[in-house]
């Protein structure tokens, strides 16, 4: 929680999660995209620190 105060409390606009200093708030999930080789163009043009991923299970 203190990480949390700290974050707001600071004069950059960063977030502070699990020790992990971000500057970019914006999440880019993976799920939606029409080819997995295209993400890492994605990533580096929206400047996203963090992605999320979908796991599918196969019977």
């Amino acid at each position: 929680m203190n990480d949390i105060k700290q974050s707001l409390n600071s004069t950059d606009d960063s977030l502070l999660i699990g020790g992990v200093n971000l500057h970019s708030r914006l999440f880019v999930g993976t799920g939606k995209f029409s080819s997995h080789e295209i993400v890492p163009q994605v990533l580096e043009a929206s400047g996203s620190q963090v992605v999320t991923m979908a796991l599918r299970r196969v019977d």
